[in-house]
């Protein structure tokens, strides 16, 4: 390099390279700013891969388990039916049950209305001292049953 010829020279030249060295300053600073917010974009794109790949390995877990509580469910199913069916017929068996209890009890109410009055039949013929032919048949009626009696016995039906 040459040397300058007066001081004058040599100023000029020391500013011109002072003002090159701060402008490159400035650009490395203004590089080293995006390599900055490079580094942070990058890290922020890991970090989300990152996530997403957990996501998708938690779904992955999940449909697993979705698929094996599936399966249990679809095995337990054809038990549940059959359980379904067992109770229907036990169902039906104790309404049969019933119906046949309540048509005894109703029959037992009937038999010891008409013994009753079969009772009381006896008892007002018993004081009476005319005994019944059998050709005078007497038929009573009260409001819900009609009394026929005869000198074999006595029918009593619902009206």
């Amino acid at each position: 390099m040459a040397k300058p010829s007066n001081t004058r020279d040599a100023d000029r030249d020391l500013e011109r390279r002072r003002a090159a060295s701060r402008r490159a300053q400035t650009a490395l600073d203004q590089n080293n700013a995006r390599l900055g917010q490079a580094k942070n974009t990058v890290a922020q794109h890991d970090a989300q891969i990152a996530r997403h790949q957990k996501a998708i390995t938690e779904a992955k877990r999940a449909l697993a388990e979705n698929r094996q509580a599936l399966k249990a469910l679809e095995r337990y199913r054809p038990q549940l039916t059959g359980e379904l069916k067992k109770a229907r017929t036990a169902a039906e068996k104790a309404k049969a049950r019933a119906t046949k209890a309540e048509e005894r009890y109703e029959r037992s109410v009937l038999d010891g209305l008409v013994q009753r009055e079969k009772a009381a039949d006896r008892a007002a013929h018993a004081a009476t001292d005319a005994p019944l032919s059998g050709s005078r048949a007497r038929t009573e009626t009260t409001p819900d049953l009609i009394r026929e009696t005869t000198t074999t016995g006595t029918k009593i039906t619902p009206a």
